[in-house]
């Protein structure tokens, strides 16, 4: 009987241990996946936030350049690459571009398009639109 006993305590003692282990497994999973997942969140908010700052040098250099187009390329900003391109809209009045800004930080690519005026008799910038696309 003092045998059985003993059998018991051990059978409930390995039973609680291989419980808690599937336990502290589940939540050791669920850190790590939630870590990469917030990871990939601040990325993804990093690139726009490049891609905006690709949008607003663009729009300085619509401002301040009688052919922006020419000063579409790679912008280096705090040691990311941000690729601009300025287009004049054929489908819009003259003094109307496309401006399309994208980055890619740690494989998190965003991209913005907008629609920018100038206004020569002002010396201004208006974004018309944009969108991330």
């Amino acid at each position: 009987m003092r045998f059985e006993r003993k059998s018991s305590a051990l059978l409930i003692i390995l039973s609680m241990i291989i419980l808690i282990s599937i336990i502290a497994k589940i939540g050791i999973d669920f850190t790590v996946s939630n870590r990469t997942l917030n990871l990939k969140i601040i990325n993804s908010t990093r690139a726009l936030y490049f891609a905006e700052a690709g949008l607003k040098k663009a729009m300085y250099e619509i401002k301040n350049n009688a052919d922006p187009s020419s000063k579409s390329g790679v912008w280096i900003f705090a040691g990311q690459s941000v690729t601009i391109t300025i287009d004049p809209d054929p489908a819009a009045t003259p003094d109307e571009y496309r401006v399309i800004s994208e980055n890619t930080f740690k494989n998190c690519q965003k991209r913005i398009q907008a629609a920018v005026r100038k206004d020569c008799v002002n010396n201004t910038v208006e974004l018309l639109e944009w969108q991330e696309i």
